[in-house]
């Protein structure tokens, strides 16, 4: 904004844009690769969901996986949403792309119902229609 105008900048504009990024404990590469993408006026907030049963090498580790990640989310979101996010990216895939398309909708629902603000995943990029 030019000096002298008279304008004034409100705090959401000197801060830029505030993204929750949402994602389980046992990733190590999505925060990273986010960071490396981030606009200059944004700013990620990162919130883990506690993943207490990490093995995904059968049908029933995965299984019990899918239903930690659904027990601890809520508590996740809760805790970031503290820092009032403009928006909310899920850095997840598995959850996302289950039960295709339908399913992935029904998800980010879910996080639109918890959180009161839009949400991104990957999945909707992904799945071909």
């Amino acid at each position: 904004m030019p000096i002298g105008t008279g304008a004034v900048i409100t705090p959401h504009e000197k801060k830029g844009r505030k993204f929750a990024l949402v994602l389980p404990s046992t990733n190590t590469s999505v925060e990273r690769e986010l960071h490396d993408l981030r606009p200059q006026d944004c700013s990620w907030h990162t919130g883990r969901i506690m993943i207490t049963a990490p093995a995904l090498d059968s049908a029933d580790a995965f299984g019990a996986f899918r239903e930690g990640l659904n027990e601890a989310m809520p508590s996740a979101l809760e805790i970031v949403m503290t820092c009032s996010p403009d928006y909310i990216v899920m850095g997840m895939s598995a959850e996302t792309f289950w039960g295709g398309v339908a399913g992935n909708a029904e998800f980010e629902q879910r996080v639109r119902d918890l959180t009161g603000r839009e949400v991104t995943t990957g999945a909707p990029r992904r799945v071909r229609r």
